[in-house]
């Protein structure tokens, strides 16, 4: 368990998946939690070594291995509310998920310092995050991972995540900590490489509508957009296939939406 701020502390125990504790004087707040039974007991005995009661769980999307923990805990769930359908079914205890608190938009958590809990745009349409801003601490969820493909695929919509994803270099107060949803965390420059992925995305998806011979172009863009990030030894077809589908999403996007998404760079807690 590292300590990345003043009572702000985030666990890897779970490959892949980054959680997060918040202690704040009412109580430990915790920012996902890891599904595998070992690592589960891990970040239990974290958690109890901090000797303070365990007050609310707040989940960042609804991916299978974020939900599979979850149905574990005995405190109120906050997700966001996403678009109305049913959560994953949990195999731990055989039912759809049901979060006590679903924040549509934005809320404050109040006590000893704000916790600003907002659904984003992101890879799921529960995509949302955690913000502290008095401790320039940055929870993204999968809205931000580093060192892999972002999964354009997943995502409702492609433009509005690229949006977020800027907000995050241009607020104020500034982020000086992001932790995201995998992958190492760090500064705000994290986002650099995420950043430029989408763009670059939307330049040769522009190109290849211009062009009018999208499927040409769009397989290139696939193999160029490959390279940006290291793919898992027996996972790059699925990559592929993963990265032509979004592609795919993102010219619909580009068609319906015209040019309109000159995005503006706000801060974290801005509303959209």
């Amino acid at each position: 368990m590292e300590e990345i701020a003043s009572g702000i502390y985030v666990l890897s125990v779970y490959p892949g998946i980054n959680v997060g504790i918040v202690v704040t004087s009412e109580g430990a707040l915790a920012v996902d939690v890891p599904p595998a039974s070992a690592e589960h007991q891990a970040w239990r005995r974290a958690l109890r070594a901090l000797g303070i009661p365990f007050r609310y769980l707040i989940l960042t999307g609804d991916q299978l291995e974020r939900v599979e923990g979850a149905s574990w805990v005995e405190v109120p769930i906050i997700a966001a509310r996403g678009d109305g359908t049913d959560w994953p079914v949990s195999s731990a205890s055989g039912r759809p998920l049901k979060p006590e608190i679903l924040v549509n938009g934005r809320i404050t958590l109040h006590g000893s310092f704000p916790i600003v809990i907002e659904q984003v745009p992101g890879p799921r349409a529960r995509s949302l995050w955690v913000w502290l801003p008095e401790q320039g601490v940055l929870f993204t969820g999968d809205a931000v991972v580093t060192g892999q493909h972002p999964a354009l695929a997943e995502a409702p919509a492609i433009l509005p995540w690229l949006e977020a994803l800027r907000r995050i270099t241009g607020s104020n107060p500034p982020v000086r900590q992001v932790v995201p949803g995998r992958g190492p965390t760090g500064g705000p420059e994290i986002v650099k490489p995420l950043v430029a992925y989408f763009e670059r995305a939307l330049e040769l998806v522009r190109a290849a509508r211009i062009s009018g011979s999208a499927r040409t172009d769009l397989a290139r863009a696939v193999e160029e957009l490959l390279n940006l990030f290291p793919v898992p030894d027996g996972d790059v077809d699925r990559q592929r296939q993963q990265i032509r589908a979004g592609l795919e999403r993102l010219l619909e996007e580009t068609r319906s939406e015209g040019e309109s998404h000159e995005l503006g760079r706000t801060g974290p807690g801005a509303r959209r």
